[in-house]
């Protein structure tokens, strides 16, 4: 996470620390009855407590919260595995579009796969 989303979270929790405990947090799954499995991985992940799932809600598309309760709720949704397969993935679409150049490919072609960092992944 770069410095100025981490301070941008820090920010946010310390304002959404001063609010009720009562607020829903918003969990980011791909539907409503998806929820409780989501929950269940967070718990385990240590993100949320079980205290913490009475509280949980369906993430719905048209919330419209600031940047800094996106960067708070995000970080409460992301596990450690989520972070590193969406690293995985976004290397991989990295290393597609960089495929399309001829230059690049042909660099690949003569010399073989291993010398970028998206290869390791």
């Amino acid at each position: 996470m770069s410095d100025k989303l981490q301070r941008m979270l820090e920010r946010a929790k310390a304002k959404r620390g001063r609010k009720r405990a009562s607020e829903p947090i918003l969990i980011a799954c791909e539907r409503p009855e998806d929820v409780p499995a989501r929950v269940d991985v967070l718990i385990a992940a240590g993100k949320l407590t079980e205290a913490d799932r009475a509280r949980c809600v369906f993430w719905p598309d048209d919330w419209n919260g600031t940047p800094a309760e996106w960067v708070l709720m995000m970080d409460r949704n992301r596990t450690e595995e989520d972070r590193q397969r969406e690293r995985v993935e976004s290397a991989k679409r990295a290393r597609a579009a960089a495929m399309e150049d001829p230059i690049l490919a042909a660099h690949y072609a003569k010399n073989g796969f291993g010398r970028f960092p998206v290869d390791s992944l």
